[in-house]
């Protein structure tokens, strides 16, 4: 997989873990409304970044980015954002 490509899967997948969390704090946790709009509209501008780089690769510049950085801003989002997803639905499960 291009480390473009990668990188914007990652960052879809931390806004998607951002809005879950913002989602399940508003309706089964103890966030405060400000704390719980920050994740919403913190996940949708990831969200909407990563579908951007997932659409063009070629928005990102290798030249500006180093291949190094790129890389761990793919895994590290990937590997958070299947987390945060996964906490969401245990959080909701565990509420029912």
């Amino acid at each position: 997989m291009d480390t473009r490509l990668r990188y914007g899967y990652g960052v879809v997948l931390l806004g998607l873990g951002n809005v879950a969390v913002g989602a399940t704090q508003l309706a089964v946790g103890g966030q405060t409304t400000v704390v719980i709009a920050m994740e919403l509209v913190i996940g949708a501008l990831l969200f909407g970044f990563g579908y951007g780089v997932v659409s063009d690769p070629d928005r990102i510049d290798p030249e500006q980015l180093s291949p190094w950085v790129i890389t761990a801003v793919g895994y590290v989002g990937i590997t958070l954002g299947v987390a945060m997803l996964a906490w969401s639905a245990l959080v909701v499960v565990n509420a029912l």
